[in-house]
């Protein structure tokens, strides 16, 4: 029984969510806005900095043991940038964390 239960709270975290965080540069001259979808496996994310670029895309995610997982993936901006995405995440309580770098080498910590 224990098992199955964490089966379902895992899938109810995986398929179906949506909600905000923010990605602040290590700089704290820069701010992203984020809004996500979650699918079965995947978080579908909008974005808008408050240096006026939007970013979209798709992070992939990756059970690790007991409850605990992450997002991997890339943000794809409109205006040129790219931000490559690991945020750490805990399935019970649907926090994650993480961080983020531009191809431009600037780094954000997202939470």
């Amino acid at each position: 029984m224990r098992v199955r239960t964490c089966f379902v709270i895992v899938t109810i975290f995986l398929a179906g969510c949506g909600g905000g965080m923010r990605a602040i540069s290590a700089n704290q001259s820069e701010s992203i806005n984020i809004s996500y979808q979650d699918g079965f496996g995947t978080r579908d994310i909008q974005a808008t900095s408050s240096a006026g670029e939007n970013f979209i895309g798709t992070l992939i995610w990756i059970k690790d043991v007991g409850n605990s997982g992450r997002y991997r993936g890339a943000l794809i901006g409109d205006k040129g940038r790219t931000l490559q995405v690991e945020m750490e995440c805990n399935t019970f309580t649907t926090k994650c964390v993480g961080t983020a770098r531009d191809n431009t080498g600037a780094g954000f910590f997202i939470r």
